[in-house]
């Protein structure tokens, strides 16, 4: 069925006509009639442009009207309609419906749809009202003052739109019984309510991506319920020393599990504090601020945190051994940070966000030690050392940045120099080691990964580059400043490899001048022996001096006798 297009005048006309006429014949909610809670729901559903989901298809004639989707009649009013559900229908209408007169509701949920324009003052004239949700439209203007008045509101939830202004200073006053205050993702300014705490039921209190000024108030430490307090991507902050002195009083509130201040101005250092939060925290993100100083040594105590987001900060490390837990600490001397972190009981963590500060130290093999890890982000600082082979333990990692640190160092030897135990790592999708000093070849298993991007540029690898896989796309692997590196599609304009035929015709090359050189050392030796055999023979065969003499000596016949026979004969 498509529904009828009304215009913006005829909308404001109706609006016209019913502030003024209806008062008129409607003096109090005694005089409304089921059938008046019945034409305002037709008025409704004709306001709307385009209903793509036919969530008010049901609304006509043939269905009583507390029969409608989305519709609900009260239990004592049978005919009054208490509460209007229409999240989520993509419903579309130039300017906020008029519901104003249906003062039996107390609950309109009309978020996550393409509403526009301003709140309607009518909205303050339901007295009855509890949970106001409109978040996710796109929704201008302010909130209206008459709103604020109405003290049976438990839940005020306007975030996501396009709405401005400041924070009423009393509405913790005007609004005691308030549970929930979201107006997340607006453009609102000037501070944070102090007489919030005065709403001491406070469950949970968004605030993030606006434009609020000032401390943070130190008196939310006696919202002894508060789960839930998020303030980030404002404008929070003095930059003095006391500007982080609200953690020291939220350690009041026992039941806090998540607390977001991250990029605001805040300044100062990290306090003890810190440690005496919540154990149920499980969320804590303190990033992009401007806090200096070190971890607190008691950091072990929380627990159950899932994500710890420290980035862009200027956190120093190494830090002390925290004083209590040392049973959870494995060494007895300084401890860096992610040691501190991920030592102890810190078996819960999800996310570990550290990146962009001037931490120190090496990257502790206990950190892959983390059953739930999903995501380490140590990027930009100074960590030294090498890749643990622990890394293979973190099963369910999926994005892992170390780069622009100082890793290098001797890798142990059976593992190379990057871990093949990363081939358990399946789930990996981002993995960045750019800017380095890591070397060696780059593993032919990481072409099997499902990764989404690879970052191995500015180190010291060596080898042929892989093809397959997250090697085959340009766009997803960047591999610049390695020198040494050859081969991978043409893309990636690295130097071509040196062939197969080369390198057998190189082989074959080096070994016939290793057979030459060797037959050349054999015939110079066997010509060597036998020089050295014939002399020796030669000097065997020349006798010498002495010899000579007395062997002519002995062959020279005796004249003495012959001469003296001579003589004998002539005196006989």
């Amino acid at each position: 069925m498509e529904l009828p297009n009304i215009s913006l005048r005829a909308f404001w006309s109706f609006l016209l006509i019913s502030s003024i006429h209806v008062p008129c014949f409607f003096v109090s909610a005694a005089h409304f009639s089921h059938e008046t809670d019945r034409l305002f729901l037709l008025h409704l559903k004709h306001m709307i442009t385009d209903d793509p989901l036919h969530s008010m298809s049901s609304w006509n004639d043939t269905l009583h009207f507390c029969h409608w989707q989305g519709v609900t009649c009260g239990r004592r009013h049978l005919d009054r309609v208490t509460a209007l559900n229409l999240t989520d229908q993509n419903l579309e209408k130039n300017n906020t419906p008029f519901i104003g007169n249906l003062t039996f509701l107390k609950i309109i949920d009309l978020s996550s749809n393409s509403l526009e324009g301003s709140i309607p003052n009518s909205f303050g004239q339901l007295v009855r009202l509890r949970w106001f949700l409109l978040s996710q439209n796109a929704l201008s203007g302010t909130i209206p003052p008459q709103l604020y008045n109405i003290s049976s509101i438990k839940a005020l939830d306007v975030g996501e739109n396009r709405l401005h202004g400041n924070l009423p200073p009393n509405l913790g006053l005007t609004l005691p019984n308030l549970q929930i205050l979201r107006v997340v993702a607006n453009q609102f300014t000037g501070p944070i309510p102090v007489s919030l705490s005065n709403s001491s039921g406070l469950l949970l209190i968004d605030l993030g991506y606006n434009s609020f000024t000032g401390s943070v108030p130190l008196n939310f430490g006696s919202l002894e319920s508060l789960s839930r307090l998020f303030l980030s991507r404002n404008q929070l902050g003095i930059g003095k020393a006391h500007d982080l002195n609200f953690l020291y009083y939220l350690t009041n509130c026992s039941e806090l599990q998540e607390l977001d201040v991250s990029n605001n101005i805040l300044s100062g250092v990290l306090p003890e504090s810190l440690a005496n939060l919540s154990t149920q925290l499980n969320f804590l993100s303190l990033g992009s601020n401007k806090i200096f100083g070190s971890i607190p040594s008691g950091i072990q105590n929380l627990v159950g945190l899932t994500l710890m987001d420290m980035v862009y900060n200027f956190l120093r490390g190494p830090i002390p051994m925290g004083v209590g837990k040392p049973n959870n600490l494995t060494r007895s001397n300084d401890l860096t940070l992610v040691e501190m972190i991920c030592q102890g009981q810190f078996h819960l963590l999800w996310f570990i966000h550290l990146n962009n500060n001037n931490l120190s130290g090496t990257l502790p093999r206990s950190l892959f030690r983390i059953p739930s890890l999903i995501e380490l982000r140590v990027e930009s600082n100074s960590f030294t050392g090498d890749l643990p082979f622990e890394v293979s333990y973190s099963n369910a990692l999926g994005r892992f940045s170390v780069s622009n640190n100082k890793l290098s160092g001797e890798i142990p030897s059976r593992l190379g120099s990057i871990p093949p135990t990363f081939t358990t790592l399946k789930g990996l999708r981002l993995l960045d080691l750019s800017r380095n000093n890591l070397s060696g070849k780059i593993p032919r298993y990481l072409e099997k990964f499902a990764l989404e991007y690879l970052n191995l540029s500015f180190n010291n690898f060596e080898g042929e580059l892989p093809k397959r896989g997250v090697f085959g796309n340009i766009s997803r692997v960047s591999v610049l400043g390695n020198s040494k590196l050859c081969g991978g599609i043409p893309g990636l304009q690295l130097r071509p490899c040196p062939s197969q035929a080369s390198k057998k015709k190189g082989k074959s090359l080096a070994l016939k001048v290793k057979l030459s050189i060797i037959v050349v050392l054999c015939l110079l030796s066997i010509t060597s022996f036998f020089t050295t055999l014939y002399w020796v023979r030669k000097a065997r065969r020349i006798p010498s001096a002495e010899a000579s003499v007395e062997i002519k000596l002995r062959r020279k016949p005796l004249a003495v006798p012959s001469v003296e026979i001579k003589l004998t004969r002539k005196f006989i």
